[in-house]
């Protein structure tokens, strides 16, 4: 997906108004209390599931090309307000820029774990989608980066 010409603006409003003002501190709680009581490894296995779960409640349908899947998946995180992603594939790895992800947070260390939080989510997210589409359950799908400023996430699906 290409960037608008304001992109910084764009993503600095998208920070501050993607979540309804009613939901920003109830889910920068909830990230930093469940990582903080169940530690970040076993709470990203819940934000996984929560991902795959949210996969299953909203399929992608099957899709014939990586144009046709980008396009699939944008749909969807549209309509959730979650940004867009960018795909490409090469030697049997795909690769999937999430940009503007949910990640509210009040400072930059709720930021941090929000993104986090919600970089599990995608993984469960993509993992699902990219199981509707003949996918392997053993193939891993993993956060390589992550861009605060930018709520980015990279992903690496493939061995």
């Amino acid at each position: 997906m290409n960037e608008p010409d304001n992109y910084s603006q764009y993503i600095e409003y998208y920070a501050k108004h993607h979540c309804s003002t009613q939901w920003r501190l109830f889910l920068e709680l909830v990230f930093d209390e469940l990582s903080s009581s169940a530690g970040k490894e076993e709470s990203s296995g819940f934000w996984r599931h929560i991902g795959g779960r949210i996969a299953s409640e909203m399929p992608i349908g099957e899709c014939a090309t990586l144009e046709l899947l980008e396009g699939a998946i944008n749909d969807i995180l549209g309509q959730l307000d979650w940004g867009w992603a960018s795909i490409t594939a090469d030697n049997q790895k795909m690769h999937i820029c999430h940009t503007a992800c949910p990640a509210p947070g009040a400072s930059r260390e709720r930021i941090e774990i929000s993104l986090l939080a919600m970089s599990a989510v995608l993984e469960g997210l993509y993992q699902g989608w990219l199981q509707q589409q003949g996918g392997d359950i053993d193939v891993p799908i993993r956060c390589t980066s992550r861009n605060l400023e930018k709520r980015e996430c990279t992903f690496l699906y493939g061995r």
